[in-house]
């Protein structure tokens, strides 16, 4: 799914900036062995143009805890997105 935008907690337009989430990726994922860029590129696959950055955060998680019999780090990764 390639995204476009995203709707802000406001509910504002923005345009969607990968940079944004791969920092989230890295911090979950910093000081684990869990991979952040596996990590964003499950949670991207659940995501759909226009949802919300609270969809995001929660499809995070989901692919967080989905990644947990990868890597039992990723329990970890889950806690910290929450």
């Amino acid at each position: 799914m390639h995204l476009t935008y995203v709707i802000k907690k406001n509910g504002e337009r923005e345009d969607f900036q990968p940079e944004k989430i791969n920092q989230w990726g890295e911090w979950a994922c910093s000081d684990t062995t869990a991979n952040w860029s596996l990590l964003i590129t499950h949670a991207i696959k659940k995501m759909y143009e226009g949802a919300t950055t609270s969809e995001l955060q929660r499809a995070l998680i989901d692919s967080a805890v989905d990644l947990i019999d990868e890597d039992v780090d990723y329990d970890r990764v889950a806690a910290k997105l929450q």
